[in-house]
């Protein structure tokens, strides 16, 4: 049986190796740094007014969060002794707002598949 001689090779080397950046990458890792340091100016787009698109997602984002949150809010007051009744009247009201929540959802999802129909009908006809 022959084996041959292999040089053995340390972990320190491997990782002096591995954590060698190639000219490049040392080069746009540095400029991305430079860029996220630098206190710009917002975009115009940043600074324009909110289209009323973005207020409903906005808004909407908002409803879903606060929706996700109040299980977590409703179960920590039941831990702190909130009444029952108390808590049974919370349930009702967050199961309204949650179906409302839900439904405006699906009719934001709606209106932008509609759109989304219509503008490619619009560009298929042009």
């Amino acid at each position: 049986m022959t084996t041959s001689a292999i040089a053995p090779i340390s972990a320190i080397d491997i990782l002096e190796q591995a954590s060698v950046r190639p000219a490049p990458t040392q080069a746009m890792a540095e400029k991305f740094t430079d860029l996220m340091r630098r206190n710009s100016e917002p975009s115009p787009i940043e600074s324009a007014e909110k289209s009323t698109m973005v207020e409903v997602l906005l808004k909407q984002d908002e409803q879903l969060r606060s929706v996700q949150q109040e299980p977590y809010d409703m179960a920590q007051a039941r831990l702190d002794g909130m009444p029952d009744d108390t808590l049974d009247a919370w349930r009702v009201d967050f199961m309204l707002r949650y179906a409302s929540t839900q439904f405006q959802f699906n009719a934001l999802v709606q209106v932008a598949q509609s759109t989304k129909n219509g503008l490619q009908t619009l560009m298929r006809n042009q």
